[in-house]
């Protein structure tokens, strides 16, 4: 059951697609977009060699089922905003889904040298606030009405953990490790 975690390349950019306009993956985002592979290639052409953002596809089994990022890497105040999503849930456990974000904290923190990481979380996606804060992830507040989608506002649930959080709650807790590229 080996889980990685692969930087996105040109090969995955229509799975991708296909993933983000799914309804049950594009309502807990923050706006409904209709892709095309035009446009995911002049996307990926811009972001592949950035210094502030970094995508990864999720692989079960040699299998892709989902994708995290980082993006608005500020490497002068520390921080990142990370975002993930699963997008085929066949024979993945919720311990894995943890380890998954777990891991992330280890590469935020230990290669990136980050001090924090934090996440904004549309209303529409209830479940996700409770398992972040399995990872030791805190309520740091809420932006009231700040998405409008399909012309109905949302509130978005600013969510976060410092370094330092994050390895006083490592030292009691043990997960599987994760190859993270």
């Amino acid at each position: 059951m080996a889980i990685e975690l692969r930087r996105l390349t040109e090969n995955e950019l229509e799975l991708l697609m296909n993933w983000r306009m799914r309804e049950d993956i594009s309502r807990m985002m923050f706006n409904t977009v209709k892709l095309t592979m035009e446009g995911q290639l002049k996307w990926f052409e811009k972001i592949k060699n950035s210094d502030t953002e970094i995508r990864w596809i999720i692989w079960k089994d040699e299998k892709p089922i989902g994708s995290l990022y980082f993006v608005d890497i500020d490497r002068k105040n520390l921080r990142c905003e990370s975002g993930w999503f699963i997008a085929e849930k066949d024979g993945l456990d919720f311990s894995q889904v943890i380890a998954i974000q777990r891991n992330s904290y280890d590469y935020a923190f230990d290669v990136l040298g980050l001090n924090r990481v934090y996440g904004l979380i549309i209303d529409t996606n209830k479940g996700l606030p409770r398992m972040l804060e399995l990872c030791g992830v805190r309520k740091e507040g809420v932006l009231k009405q700040h998405v409008i989608k399909d012309g109905v506002p949302h509130d978005v649930i600013v969510v976060g953990i410092t370094k330092e959080d994050w390895y006083n709650q490592k030292k009691n807790i043990t997960y599987e490790k994760i190859r993270i590229e």
